[in-house]
Protein backbone atom coordinates (compact mmCIF):
# COMPACT_ATOMS: atom_id res chain seq x y z
CA UNK A 1 0.00 0.00 0.00
CA UNK A 2 1.32 3.41 -0.97
CA UNK A 3 -0.03 6.91 -0.49
CA UNK A 4 -1.26 8.69 -3.62
CA UNK A 5 -0.84 12.45 -3.54
CA UNK A 6 -3.39 13.12 -6.29
CA UNK A 7 -6.42 11.38 -4.79
CA UNK A 8 -5.07 11.54 -1.19
CA UNK A 9 -5.75 7.87 -0.47
CA UNK A 10 -3.72 4.80 0.35
CA UNK A 11 -4.12 2.21 -2.39
CA UNK A 12 -2.42 -0.82 -3.88
CA UNK A 13 -0.04 0.30 -6.64
CA UNK A 14 -0.43 -1.12 -10.14
CA UNK A 15 2.84 -2.42 -11.66
CA UNK A 16 3.99 -1.11 -15.05
CA UNK A 17 2.43 -2.76 -18.09
CA UNK A 18 4.58 -5.16 -20.10
CA UNK A 19 3.62 -3.68 -23.48
CA UNK A 20 5.61 -0.50 -22.72
CA UNK A 21 8.74 -2.59 -22.16
CA UNK A 22 8.14 -4.48 -25.41
CA UNK A 23 7.64 -1.21 -27.30
CA UNK A 24 10.86 0.14 -25.80
CA UNK A 25 12.79 -2.89 -27.09
CA UNK A 26 11.23 -2.50 -30.55
CA UNK A 27 12.27 1.17 -30.59
CA UNK A 28 15.87 0.34 -29.69
CA UNK A 29 16.06 -2.35 -32.35
CA UNK A 30 14.55 -0.05 -34.98
CA UNK A 31 16.99 2.75 -34.09
CA UNK A 32 19.94 0.40 -34.42
CA UNK A 33 18.61 -0.87 -37.75
CA UNK A 34 17.68 2.53 -39.22
CA UNK A 35 20.70 4.61 -38.22
CA UNK A 36 23.21 3.02 -40.65
CA UNK A 37 20.63 3.24 -43.44
CA UNK A 38 20.11 6.98 -42.97
CA UNK A 39 23.80 7.70 -42.42
CA UNK A 40 24.83 5.84 -45.57
CA UNK A 41 22.35 7.37 -47.99
CA UNK A 42 22.66 11.13 -48.37
CA UNK A 43 19.20 11.59 -49.86
CA UNK A 44 17.50 10.22 -46.76
CA UNK A 45 19.32 12.48 -44.29
CA UNK A 46 16.68 15.21 -44.52
CA UNK A 47 13.97 12.70 -43.62
CA UNK A 48 16.02 10.47 -41.34
CA UNK A 49 17.55 12.99 -38.96
CA UNK A 50 14.21 14.41 -37.73
CA UNK A 51 12.83 10.87 -37.51
CA UNK A 52 15.77 9.69 -35.43
CA UNK A 53 15.50 12.75 -33.18
CA UNK A 54 11.80 12.00 -32.63
CA UNK A 55 12.53 8.36 -31.88
CA UNK A 56 15.34 9.33 -29.52
CA UNK A 57 13.11 11.78 -27.68
CA UNK A 58 10.36 9.24 -27.24
CA UNK A 59 12.75 6.72 -25.65
CA UNK A 60 12.70 8.75 -22.42
CA UNK A 61 8.91 8.76 -22.32
CA UNK A 62 8.73 5.04 -23.02
CA UNK A 63 11.30 4.23 -20.36
CA UNK A 64 9.33 6.27 -17.81
CA UNK A 65 6.09 4.50 -18.73
CA UNK A 66 7.75 1.07 -18.58
CA UNK A 67 9.04 1.58 -15.03
CA UNK A 68 6.37 3.75 -13.33
CA UNK A 69 3.91 2.28 -10.84
CA UNK A 70 0.46 3.88 -10.83
CA UNK A 71 -2.37 4.35 -8.35
CA UNK A 72 -5.19 1.82 -8.76
CA UNK A 73 -7.88 4.43 -8.08
CA UNK A 74 -6.84 7.47 -10.14
CA UNK A 75 -3.94 6.30 -12.35
CA UNK A 76 -1.42 8.85 -11.02
CA UNK A 77 2.27 8.01 -10.77
CA UNK A 78 3.27 6.80 -7.30
CA UNK A 79 6.60 5.91 -5.75
CA UNK A 80 7.83 2.41 -6.46
CA UNK A 81 6.92 0.32 -3.41
CA UNK A 82 9.56 -1.63 -1.53
CA UNK A 83 9.70 -5.35 -2.31
CA UNK A 84 7.96 -6.21 0.95
CA UNK A 85 5.08 -3.84 0.12
CA UNK A 86 4.46 -4.98 -3.46
CA UNK A 87 1.15 -6.76 -4.07
CA UNK A 88 1.35 -10.52 -4.42
CA UNK A 89 0.57 -11.88 -7.88
CA UNK A 90 -2.80 -13.52 -8.26
CA UNK A 91 -2.40 -17.26 -8.99
CA UNK A 92 -3.79 -18.62 -12.23
CA UNK A 93 -7.08 -20.47 -12.22
CA UNK A 94 -6.83 -24.05 -11.06
CA UNK A 95 -3.59 -23.42 -9.19
CA UNK A 96 -5.08 -22.04 -5.98
CA UNK A 97 -4.31 -25.25 -4.10
CA UNK A 98 -0.65 -25.14 -5.17
CA UNK A 99 -0.23 -21.51 -4.10
CA UNK A 100 -1.53 -22.11 -0.56
CA UNK A 101 1.24 -22.56 2.01
CA UNK A 102 1.07 -25.88 3.82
Amino acid sequence: MVHCNRCNTTADPVPPAFHWKALLVVYWISMVALTPLYCGLLGLNLIGVPLLFAMGGSIGTLSRLSTTWTCAKCGADVHTPARSERPRPVPARGHEAEAEPT
